[in-house]
């Protein structure tokens, strides 16, 4: 089963009903108290967070489907939210569209952005394209009059 990076489907806090042919592969296992860290340590990363994060993943190979079940306040909360995040990171973006910030965010996550082995001048390079393109289709003749006075220099 392919992973997802990005957005990891799991059942966070490991609340959740399953029927048990959907985790056979997991409980197959024979898991040992030793394999885990001890309580209260559980850490980001450990057995027991990855076991969490591949709850999903396990159902999914067994051709099974994982749901999300909510009632309508709960649904409404989180409409609200994703609406609001949505609308902060456009605010920030450099570019002028919905269409041109999918770009933007394809082309740096496609060159590792913003993975700790990029270096500035790559993060620069980035930020620059991204500017240029927002320019580009904000203010087209705005951009056309600097890319006149680039050449002079």
């Amino acid at each position: 089963m392919p992973l997802d990076d990005d957005t990891p489907v799991a059942p966070y806090g490991t609340m959740f009903w399953f029927r048990p042919a959907a985790l056979k592969k997991l409980f197959a296992h024979e898991w040992k108290w030793e394999d885990f860290n001890a309580e209260p340590n559980h850490i980001d990363g450990g057995l027991a967070h990855g076991l969490e994060r591949t709850i999903c993943y396990v159902a999914a190979d067994a051709k099974f489907i994982s749901m999300q079940i909510m009632n309508p306040s709960q649904a409404s909360f989180n409409y609200c939210m994703a609406e609001y995040k949505l609308q902060d990171i456009l605010a920030l973006a450099p570019a002028g569209s919905i269409v041109n910030v999918d770009n933007s965010m394809r082309a740096w996550k496609d060159a590792g952005y913003p993975a700790a082995g990029l270096t500035i001048k790559q993060s620069l390079r980035g930020l620059l394209g991204s500017i240029k393109r927002s320019m580009m289709s904000r203010t087209p003749k705005i951009y056309k009059m600097l890319r006149r006075f680039k050449g002079n220099q």
